[in-house]
């Protein structure tokens, strides 16, 4: 064994080839290397030519390279390095690993590493990357001159294999991601495209861009050093070019290359780690106020769809990118020159689909959101809405439903609000198979393989479902909720994880996403003239329904309304009938694999006889899912939970079924980590209306109802879009919640309204009444409009049935709408505190200008008195201007005194 080139580690043997004398000592080795090289990479695009490799291990090495001789001329040809993995006994290659280095950038590429079937999971990898790598490469030949370690692995959604073997491939591609997740491998995420290897070849568009950081210098934590990626892939893409070419001499052809015209692949990439940089900075804290970072993603999407294309002209793109990194600079805020680097992306399949379910988004529409409240209102207000126009009223899908859950109190003349129906179209639906978001503190990514195949090359594809457009009406605070609620058009399915999407807009705020959903009128122009404002409000989704934008936060836009009111997403509803839920690639309604055995395992727990179930297999099996969880709220129920314990472990598909059913109601991507306790926390329905066909969930802005053939889904299924029942008290919510919000802001305003006070008043000007008078003013007028939503705007209970009386009182309390009518009265009684302040001391400010003309009177009275005993009239002059004095001196003394206390008592 050469001990210079030869590691021993547990009866193996790790020779490291990096010159032409040790590829003649080893080259049958070698030969037995490349042969296991040949079968584990089978797609021709990523595989380099053998001679290439070879050629690059024998040429002589040196350590002073053209770009240290001539800074003009750098010398981008790589130093490659070959690992092999011998069985001592046998003489017989288990493995090996090909590394280049690249010596401008100092940085090493590990181009392939692979291991023979029959020697794989025996740490034989690990022990190459992160010990003979680490010690015999980078510390030993290479000094620890080593910025960074890169790799590449296939993305398996991009990379076509034929159908007989696509379940090896996938196989193959999870034990590799395990096996880079457990060297400790990170994902920079970048529209990553390898440039072609040879003439003949193809650039590769299917890899990943992976960095180990703890093999490199200028790495800590999660980052990595901007400079030092770009410099290696400059350096990378300009080898691969060089080499490619067949030119002779890499000075004279690299000195030519200029890779913003030549290499379009590698100037989209460097742009997004600019696009990245600045980003970074901006985006993890929250900053959603910038504009720029809508326009900053606008650009990274545009990017990353351009980088499959074969033309590109980014030159505009970098343009606007030096506009926004000048506008950002000029307001304080700079990029680190340090991207983020993420854990490697999961593979997620969706396992169900559901032919039945409706989205709804609850989109508030506030008359005077854009006015100031505190001031007088104008002269001319619109008239109110009639509530006598019967016509105005009456919708014939709402009117029976609404007037069935008003209480009697509502049966009258007086209606606090009415819902309307107010049109039906079609709209197509763009999703993106990748889903970026923080869970657990680690930024992930999971992509969703469909069995259908519809996300095309760039991860994104589309589905047409029906929409229905509602309003609501309310009489007291003028404002208007309108409910866009979403549905699968004939023969269209929702997975669990398009529906997690959707509930984006309004819940599952602990998962930092921003839903990357586009909308698309289909027949747009058939709506022009009959209903503009929806089409604004879908044509407009850059405003309402962008991913980079808190959908909570108001927006106001020309092209929504014509009146520019603004306009913000609240809440939402969601509802879907288990009796359409099935796997996909199956009938509607067939979930259960085993749903005989699952009956009856089932049945065996409650001691039912087979002949006692009434209905079939699969939807007896639902009804006894929802009878389970319901019972398992009871605190009795201890032998219950436990039973369904086992079921929930016995079988999968009910494992995941439940997972699922979380992941909607709370609206996150990563379900499928949640234990039995967390789920029986998260599927804690409405006891009031849990029965063996359905549940009611009340989880952040959403509310959630799984049924089971649900007769008044489907009555207004084709309508509405949605049960009324739901939509109606959760309108009323989201009502209540965005005026208890909006009373909150108001009064806090006047709260700490402290310019008007008496403290911050100067000098002579601190004791007028003038100021108390405005600051009373002021605080009093505060008071009464908060009052007034306190008593009028904010709806108290209407509904009759337990139902929707429980799902308003829950949602009061869970929405924290009773946490801020609750912080409104308390600041209500600091600011009648502060009103009582303001008045003492506009009293106390009348005395003090009393106490003072009497004092001066007082005064001017011994001055005639001192009069009657004199007849000078110099001494009555002197006399009378002493008096003046000492008044004058007396009633400063005593208004500073009065003034003193003042401070001391604010």
């Amino acid at each position: 064994m050469n001990p210079e080139s030869d590691f021993e580690l547990a009866g193996l043997v790790f020779k490291l080839i990096k010159d032409e004398k040790s590829y003649k000592e080893n080259q049958g080795y070698i030969d037995q290397l490349f042969e296991i090289y040949f079968e584990a990479f089978t797609e021709e695009d990523e595989r380099e030519d053998k001679g290439f490799i070879v050629k690059r291990v024998k040429k002589k090495k040196r350590r002073l390279t053209i770009a240290e001789e001539d800074p003009e001329k750098p010398d981008y040809d790589s130093d490659t390095y070959i690992f092999l993995c011998i069985l001592p006994g046998e003489n017989k290659v288990a493995g090996g690993l090909i590394a280049e280095y690249y010596p401008v950038s100092k940085c090493i590429l590990l181009t392939y590493i692979f291991v023979d079937k029959a020697y794989r999971s025996k740490g034989i990898g690990e022990t190459l990357i992160n010990k003979k790598l680490r010690y015999e490469l980078i510390e030993r030949e290479l000094n620890g001159q080593v910025n960074a370690v890169f790799l590449e692995t296939e993305n398996p959604l991009l990379t076509e294999v034929e159908d007989s073997k696509v379940l090896d491939f996938q196989d193959t591609v999870r034990k590799r991601f395990d096996f880079f997740r457990k060297i400790g491998a990170k994902w920079i995420d970048i529209p990553y495209i390898q440039p072609a290897l040879s003439e003949e070849q193809q650039p590769a568009k299917n890899l990943f861009f992976l960095t180990l950081p703890q093999l490199g210098r200028l790495q800590y934590g999660f980052k990595l050093n901007k400079e030092v990626l770009i410099a290696f892939l400059i350096e990378f893409y300009n080898s691969l070019i060089f080499q490619a070419s067949g030119a002779e001499d890499a000075s004279k052809f690299i000195n030519d290359l200029n890779y913003r015209e030549k290499s379009a692949d590698l100037y989209r990439i460097v742009l997004s780690i600019e696009i990245a940089d600045l980003l970074e900075d901006l985006d993890p804290k929250g900053n959603l106020e910038h504009l720029e970072i809508v326009n900053l993603f606008a650009l990274k999407d545009l990017l990353e769809k351009e980088a499959i294309k074969e033309t590109f002209d980014p030159a505009l793109i970098e343009e606007r990118i030096n506009e926004i990194r000048r506008n950002l600079e000029t307001s304080g805020i700079y990029a680190d020159g340090y991207l983020f680097i993420r854990e490697l992306p999961r593979f997620k399949k969706p396992k169900i689909q559901m032919g039945k379910a409706s989205i709804c988004f609850h989109i508030i529409e506030d008359a005077f959101a854009g006015m100031n409240e505190a001031s007088p209102p104008p002269r001319t207000q619109p008239a109110p809405e009639n509530q006598g126009d019967f016509s105005y009223e009456y919708c014939p899908f709402f009117h029976s439903f609404e007037r069935d859950l008003f209480s009697l109190k509502y049966h009258g003349g007086y209606l606090p609000f009415f819902s309307k129906c107010r049109d039906k179209f079609k709209v197509r639906v763009t999703f993106c198979n990748k889903l970026d978001f923080i869970s657990e503190g680690r930024k992930e990514t999971c992509f969703l393989d469909m069995d259908d195949g519809s996300p095309g090359a760039n991860g994104v594809y589309q589905k047409e479902l029906e929409c229905h457009l509602n309003s609501v009406h309310f009489f007291n605070s003028k404002v208007k909720v309108w409910e866009i609620i979403f549905r699968p058009a004939e023969g269209v399915f929702l997975n669990e994880f398009e529906i997690i999407q959707f509930n984006k807009y309004f819940s599952g705020k602990q998962e930092k996403y921003y839903p990357n959903l586009k909308f698309e009128l289909i027949d747009a122009d058939k709506y022009l003239g009959v209903n503009k404002r929806i089409l604004g409000l879908l044509s407009g989704y850059r405003m309402l329904f962008d991913k980079y934008s808190d959908p909570r936060q108001q927006i106001e836009e020309a092209d929504l309304d014509y009146l520019k009111k603004p306009m913000v997403v609240k809440s939402g509803t969601i509802q879907i009938d288990t009796k359409y839920i099935s796997q996909p690639g199956k009938d509607k309604g067939l979930i259960f694999d085993e749903e005989k055995k699952i009956l009856g395992y089932f049945n065996s727990i409650l001691n039912v006889s087979e002949e006692n179930s009434q209905l079939g297999t699969n939807d007896e099996i639902w009804r006894n899912i929802y009878r389970f969880i319901r019972l398992c709220q009871v605190e009795e129920a201890i032998s219950v939970i436990h039973d369904f314990e086992k079921i929930y472990k016995r079988f999968p598909i009910i494992n995941y079924v439940l997972e699922a059913f979380c992941g909607i109601s709370l609206g996150i991507f990563d379900f499928e980590r949640m234990e039995y306790e967390e789920i029986l926390d998260t599927l804690t329905p409405r006891a009031v209306s849990a029965t063996d066909s359905s549940m009611i969930f009340i989880n952040r802005a959403a509310l959630v109802k799984f049924c089971h053939d649900d007769t008044i889904f489907a009555s207004s299924y084709h309508n509405i879009g949605m049960s009324p029942y739901l939509i109606i008290p959760s309108s009323l919510l989201c009502h209540n919640l965005h005026l208890s919000e909006k009373a909150e802001l108001i009064i806090k305003q006047g709260v700490s309204k402290n310019d008007l006070t008496v403290k911050k008043i100067k000098g002579l000007r601190l004791l007028t009444a003038n100021i108390a008078r405005k600051s009373i003013n002021f605080k009093a007028r505060i008071r009464k409009i908060v009052e007034d939503y306190l008593n009028i705007k904010i709806l108290p209970n209407v509904f009759q049935y337990p139902t929707e009386r429980d799902i308003y009182e829950f949602g009061m309390e869970h929405w924290g709408t009773k946490a801020s009518i609750s912080e409104i009265n308390r600041l209500k009684n600091n600011l009648d505190s502060q009103i009582a302040y303001h008045t003492s001391v506009r009293q106390d400010i009348f005395e003090l200008r009393v106490t003072i003309i009497f004092l001066i009177l007082s005064f001017i009275q011994i001055a005639q008195t001192l009069f009657e005993f004199t007849t000078n009239a110099k001494l009555k002059i002197t006399i009378f201007v002493l008096i003046i004095i000492i008044a004058a001196i007396f009633s400063i003394v005593y208004f500073y005194a009065q003034k003193r206390s003042y401070y001391e008592h604010d």
